[in-house]
């Protein structure tokens, strides 16, 4: 014969069952608690200054947020240059490493000089390296068919 030892009693319905008790409180039950500890009662958190009532010389400041990220802004007369930095990463990858490079430094030249404040330097940098990207990708992509054509003529397609 099996028995079994709980301590809960089915008949006694103005009990809870023992799951449902409250958590432990841990030492303290309230925030008076925190003077037992060596510890001031914490400022209220919706309040942004709140002097301290045993010390007046203490002021509790609710930290504020901060941004993670700072953003630089370009001066209002370069914002509206490009720099083809994305066309430039594009010819490093899918038309030649080196062309590819030298297109990526001109735009990284013109970014400097856009941050710089220098409009018309970073605009006739812009077209030059604009007109650098097109002969780099054109020149991509006649190497490209070149080597198709040359790779059918042997037979390797």
């Amino acid at each position: 014969m099996h028995t079994e030892n709980n301590n809960y009693n089915t008949t006694d319905a103005s009990q809870p069952p023992p799951y449902h008790k409250p958590p432990p409180s841990y030492g303290f039950s309230n925030a008076a608690g925190f003077q037992s500890y060596g510890q001031s009662i914490p400022p209220p958190i919706s309040s942004i200054s709140v002097q301290s009532l045993s010390n007046p010389n203490v002021v509790y400041v609710q930290p504020q947020r901060m941004s993670a990220i700072t953003v630089y802004g370009l001066p209002s007369g370069t914002a509206h240059i490009n720099d083809y930095m994305a066309w430039s990463i594009f010819n490093i990858f899918c038309c030649g490493l080196v062309f590819g490079l030298i297109g990526a430094m001109l735009s990284s030249q013109v970014q400097q000089r856009k941050m710089a404040g220098d409009a018309v330097g970073a605009q006739s940098l812009s077209t030059a390296t604009a007109i650098w990207n097109a002969f780099t990708t054109l020149a991509g992509i006649g190497i490209i068919i070149g080597i198709c054509i040359y790779a059918s003529n042997i037979g390797y397609f």
